[in-house]
């Protein structure tokens, strides 16, 4: 979690740049508090924006709003 919550503000991560990608998904899955702890910011390396305990769409506008690199690639 901790390599999570180091993501800045406007930037991302792909799960497998965190650890072990079915790791980070189990992490990110189970987060109490995924607007503090920002699961938002990571994304698949393929095929995003991938899931969110939230849903997908409400992850993009998160990262809409932040203005991240990521929606080159969710456009």
């Amino acid at each position: 979690m901790q390599r999570i919550c180091a993501i800045p503000y406007g930037h991302i991560a792909t799960y497998g740049s965190l650890g072990p990608a079915r790791s980070v998904g189990s992490v990110c899955a189970g987060n109490p508090l995924p607007i503090l702890r920002p699961c938002h910011r990571v994304l698949p390396a393929h095929n995003p924006p991938g899931n969110y305990r939230g849903g997908t769409a409400l992850k993009q506008i998160l990262l809409r709003l932040e203005q991240t690199e990521a929606l080159l690639q969710l456009n």
